[in-house]
């Protein structure tokens, strides 16, 4: 819902409200194992899988994948025109409530399979001929079993996570309003977040789940792991920037941005033994205890470009900036986590902690756009360096204590690039673009993980190709017809910072000599997708259908690599979604 109002020549006025409610399914995501002695030692291939061959996404699951999600938004803007300056205030707020629960992963190493609703559920599917995707295989007992996550049995657990959040924003900007040759604005900026996570590993008894955090010692799906955490944050930013031009063909700007960040974080984890391991429920009590923490985070990020036109029709520019991303923390516990369950356990070297640093990225650019037959033709293109110190990394944990997510950095990660890019208005409502980046990335150093310098940055591809096609075309002077095709080409592409290496994992410690994973086969294969859009446009409404993935090409969406665990849980892309949207202006 929006409200735009103008009550003078200079004054307008704009609010927005909007409300949402999404029930959805919550992680569409299946283990694929990289043990290759397994596979050897077992005669079973599937142990040792490629995850590009992996094309049966078969889901056997007693427990619902549920996300339930509420969003409300509200904004108001207002701008006033003074003579020659233009002053913009802005104000947000943001309230989301989310929970989700699913079946978990602690089925394959055994968390629960001394508990009775796992012997029970194992013994009830065996008798029922149930069997499960390979190289899983379901026996009359837990022990006679290879489980491993999501599986039918009650053995995996539970995993419940909520995410709370509270967000309010504000903004002023004083800006030139003329057509000089210099232009100017400043202005601040406040940010604060009031944000509750917890995730939790709860007993899965059987029944319908219980959807709550805590359950305590002796109640149904009594909790066996707990992170729960308040996070809240404060951001305070003041920014200015200045544009001359002393000639018509050169332009010169700057603009600087300092952003301070100050982060809090409360535990809310109650010191109980787990009713199933006996440990503490959350593993940093084997360590001491968990305490508020506070940090802050911050940062200059100054930006100064130069561009020169040498003909109205081609102009060349040169940009250098730096980024910021501000750090923060994990959920308390994480880093005895990591140091009981793989450091001291494996001989791991991981270098996880409870907090993670800021992100700073220098980038320098430099490129041109050119325009040709009289601008119904125009290229442009760029080369590109970054440097990131401290890359922000999000990392996924399982074993025998459950499930763990934890962002780490990686100290530094080089990215060089070239962009190429060109629209051609063929005919009068009908326009061809396309668009590619080539990209060669390396971690230069990593702290965290110090054998993994020199991979390629994680999540990064290779290569990306973008071809389209547009048409609108009148239909009669009150309907209009529209179509839009669009090729996205998504080159190779690593999703962790561990590669074509081995790891020792945590099946080792159950079968010496045999568990160590490879992970050569993690890096995704190029793919393709073909987006269709067609539809009537008329005054003040439009009608539009879809198809995406018109081919219905086979493809994986995410690859979250466990170095540890011995595979990667993978979640494949949409096959054709086909749909209609309507909207109406008033």
């Amino acid at each position: 819902m929006r409200f735009y109002s103008e009550p003078t020549d200079r004054l307008t006025l704009d609010a927005k409200f909007r409300y949402n409610k999404v029930k959805a399914a919550a992680l569409n995501f299946t283990a694929i194992f990289a043990l290759p002695d397994f596979a050897s030692a077992l005669g079973n291939p599937d142990f040792f899988q490629n995850i590009n061959d992996h094309k049966d996404f078969v889901y056997q699951r007693n427990v619902p994948s549920i996300d339930n999600q509420r969003t409300v938004e509200g904004s108001f803007k207002a701008e006033y025109a003074f003579d020659g300056v233009k002053l913009t205030a802005w104000g947000l707020f943001s309230d989301i409530d989310e929970i989700f629960y699913a079946d978990t992963t602690a089925a394959g190493l055994g968390r629960f399979s001394g508990q009775a609703s796992c012997i029970a559920s194992v013994a009830d599917l065996y008798a029922q001929g149930i069997t499960l995707q390979s190289p899983l295989y379901l026996g009359p007992t837990p022990g006679a079993s290879t489980l491993g996550a999501y599986s039918p049995t009650t053995c995996d657990g539970i995993q419940i996570t909520q995410r709370d959040q509270r967000d309010i924003s504000g903004e002023i900007r004083l800006a030139s309003d003329t057509d000089g040759p210099l232009q100017w604005s400043l202005g601040a900026y406040y940010l604060h977040i009031n944000r509750h996570y917890g995730t939790a590993v709860n007993e899965d008894d059987g029944g319908d789940v219980v959807v709550s955090l805590y359950n305590a010692p002796g109640t149904r799906q009594q909790t066996s792991q707990l992170f729960n955490d308040r996070f809240k944050t404060d951001v305070f930013a003041g920014f200015g920037s200045v544009q001359y031009a002393p000639t018509d063909k050169l332009t010169l700007s700057a603009a600087l941005r300092f952003d301070r960040e100050e982060r809090h974080v409360t535990p809310l984890v109650p010191n109980v033994p787990d009713p199933v391991t006996g440990d503490p429920i959350n593993p940093g009590y084997l360590v001491g205890t968990l305490v508020p923490k506070s940090k802050a985070y911050q940062q200059a990020q100054p930006k100064v470009t130069l561009r020169y036109e040498f003909t109205p029709a081609l102009n060349v520019y040169l940009d250098y900036g730096v980024g910021f991303k501000a750090g923060g923390f994990n959920s308390q516990g994480s880093a005895a986590l990591v140091q009981t369950y793989f450091n001291d356990l494996l001989g791991s070297n991981i270098g996880v902690q409870d907090d993670y640093g800021k992100e700073v990225s220098h980038a320098l650019e430099a490129g041109f756009k050119a325009s040709f037959m009289g601008g119904d033709l125009q290229i442009n293109g760029a080369i590109y360096r970054n440097i990131v110190e401290d890359m922000q990394f999000f990392e996924f944990y399982t074993g025998t204590f459950g499930i763990l997510r934890v962002v780490s950095n990686i100290d530094k990660v080089q990215l060089l690039g070239a962009e190429l890019g060109a629209t051609w208005k063929v005919a009068p409502g009908f326009t061809l673009d396309a668009g590619g980046n080539l990209l060669d990335s390396k971690i230069k150093a990593n702290s965290v993980r110090p054998d993994t310098v020199g991979n390629k940055s994680p999540y990064s591809a290779k290569y990306t190709l973008n071809v389209g096609a547009s048409v609108e075309q009148p239909i009669n002077d009150k309907l209009d017809f529209t179509f839009r095709a669009d090729y996205r080409l998504t080159g190779p592409t690593w999703f962790h910072v561990v590669q074509d290496q081995t790891r020792r994992t945590v099946f080792d410690l159950f079968y010496p000599g045999i568990g160590t994973a490879d992970y050569s086969g993690t890096r995704r294969d190029p793919y393709g997708i073909l987006n269709l859009r067609a539809g009537l446009k008329g005054q003040g409404w439009r009608l539009t259908a879809f198809a995406n993935n018109f081919l219905k090409k086979q493809y994986i969406e995410e690859i979250i690599p466990a170095p540890e665990f011995g595979g990667s849980f993978v979640t494949p892309g949409a096959l054709r979604t086909i749909g209609v949207e309507a909207g109406i202006d008033f």
